[in-house]
């Protein structure tokens, strides 16, 4: 341990002394100006033999940048050499690596081996290093060879055990393939695929058992394929307030037109948060419905839904022919949906009735259906945003306006089970007469006033409660009583709709 630590000093007292003497410039190619032993050493060229002891290896490393980092390359690439001569194949599994302890004979390997050498447990091992040889260039250059030596026990054991290992893992990962192809052939979809995915987790540890990876990776990229991911719910609007419209996916198997349960799928929305209503997989009939939590997104919120791989992230990862596989089933099968983002109170599926109310004499006031008046009640509000319905009505029975009303709430949750609320407008109007003799004045006998009455109601179809609403009045003038009643109406209406898109707004 002392010899390796005074030869890492000896090494810096040469770099400075030559560091500071040189003003020679480098040529085109780096020329050697400083090595740790003046005779290169046999070893480099010439592996020592296993004896009846240990066993030996020999790492290199070129162009490094300093000591330290051409030290940890070429213990590491003795390391890779280790891991060949025990048999492991390095797969998309296995990886290795060595960071050396600067002033020790004895790197600090255990760690990194035990990652490298599946299933190798509690067991230790110490990686002595018996020799470094370095060089060092004109351009600031290293390559270093590192001598490292093993147990030979410990590795012949080793390799025994692997190849045990690697048999085992065969029959494991051959059993996870032939329960998942029974599987299918119940149409037990979800514990296939799961056994899929541990076959390729099990079968691409060790490259002996590549041939088994293949036919199960063929076979869960074949499976996913006969999955088909559908929308059906009709959603359209994500509410400022948080909520949306219910996103509902369903898989089904496009062999047997059934729906699949337990399949894993994720949704993504930029602009906004997503969940899902009740678990991350589908249920038994085959869906998955998402919610819109929290929005960020001003006018529309692009949503996308997927099969989901993140259980399986640490596998793939490993396999860039799997990533692509995954990335195009995703591609080819996905939803994707775009929302408008709307209050709430706009965004609601509402049906508009407007009634007109008349009364003769002392009669008692009838209603009957508007539907010029209702017509433009509906394309105003729709022009503010509100998601308003059009509706064909049954016969209606004008002399009673709560029967009338009773029978609108009926046909809706019958007809328009989507419908969730209803704006109940009723309107009266009175043509108040020639504007010159209201105010006494000839200038404007040729002018007639009006004025009209407007009075509503929110109702929730489904939980059929009431909310009322602020009651409103418009006037108007015209040429004729017409004229004046149908301007008075206009503005009536104005004022209507501008009342509600406020509130509306407010209410985010």
């Amino acid at each position: 341990m002392k010899r390796f630590l005074s030869f890492f000093l000896f090494a810096g007292g040469i770099f400075l002394i030559l560091g500071c003497g040189s003003s020679t410039k480098p040529s085109a190619s780096p020329r050697l100006i400083e090595k740790s032993h003046s005779q290169t050493p046999s070893w480099i060229l010439t592996p020592p033999k296993p004896d009846t002891t240990y066993v030996y290896f020999v790492g290199s490393a070129e162009k490094q940048t300093s000591l330290q980092v051409a030290k940890k390359a070429s213990v590491s690439d003795a390391t890779r050499q280790l891991v060949d001569y025990i048999g492991i194949r390095v797969t998309r599994k296995l990886s290795y690596k060595a960071v050396g302890t600067e002033g020790d004979n004895v790197s600090s390997l255990q760690q990194q081996i035990e990652e490298s050498i599946e299933g190798k447990g509690n067991a230790t091992v110490s990686i002595e290093i018996s020799d470094i040889y370095y060089e060092k260039y004109d351009n600031g250059t290293y390559t270093m060879y590192a001598l490292i030596k093993l147990p030979k026990k410990w590795v012949e054991t080793e390799r025994e055990r692997q190849r045990k290992l690697i048999e085992q893992q065969r029959l494991i990962s051959k059993k996870y393939l032939s329960d998942a192809q029974s599987l299918i052939q119940q149409r037990l979809y979800q514990p296939a695929i799961e056994a899929l995915w541990q076959g390729l987790l099990i079968s691409g540890k060790a490259a002996e058992n590549e041939d088994i990876y293949e036919e199960i990776r063929t076979q869960l990229i074949s499976l996913y394929q006969r999955l088909s991911l559908q929308l059906i719910s009709s959603p359209v609007y994500a509410y400022t307030e948080g909520g949306s419209d219910p996103i509902i996916a369903r898989v089904q198997d496009t062999e047997k037109n059934a729906p699949i349960s337990g399949i894993a799928l994720e949704a993504i929305a930029e602009g906004g948060t997503l969940i899902a209503k009740k678990g991350t997989t589908t249920d038994s009939q085959g869906t998955l419905t998402y919610e819109v939590s929290q929005v960020s997104a001003k006018t529309t919120l692009p949503v996308i839904i997927s099969f989901s791989f993140a259980a399986y992230s640490n596998v793939i990862a490993s396999d860039t022919e799997l990533q692509n596989q995954i990335q195009n089933i995703k591609t080819k099968n996905h939803l994707e949906i775009s929302l408008k983002v709307s209050p709430r109170t706009k965004a609601q599926a509402t049906a508009v009735i407007l009634l007109r109310g008349t009364r003769q004499g002392t009669k008692s006031e009838s209603y009957t259906l508007d539907e010029a008046t209702q017509g433009i009640l509906s394309s105003q509000l729709a022009t503010k945003g509100f998601n308003v319905v059009e509706i064909e009505l049954p016969n209606l029975d004008s002399s009673n306006e709560k029967k009338i009303k009773d029978t609108i709430l009926a046909h809706l949750r019958s007809k328009y089970p989507h419908i969730r609320r209803l704006l109940y407008v009723l309107m009266s109007g009175n043509v108040l007469g020639n504007a010159g003799d209201i105010v006494k004045m000839d200038a404007l006998s040729g002018l007639y006033v009006s004025e009209v009455d407007l009075s509503y109601v929110w109702i929730d179809v489904v939980a059929n409660k009431v909310e009322e609403g602020k009651p409103l009045r418009g006037k108007g003038v015209g040429l004729n009583e017409e004229q004046a009643l149908q301007n008075s109406i206009k503005n009536a209406i104005g004022a209507l709709v501008s009342f509600l898109d406020d509130q509306a707004t407010q209410k985010k």
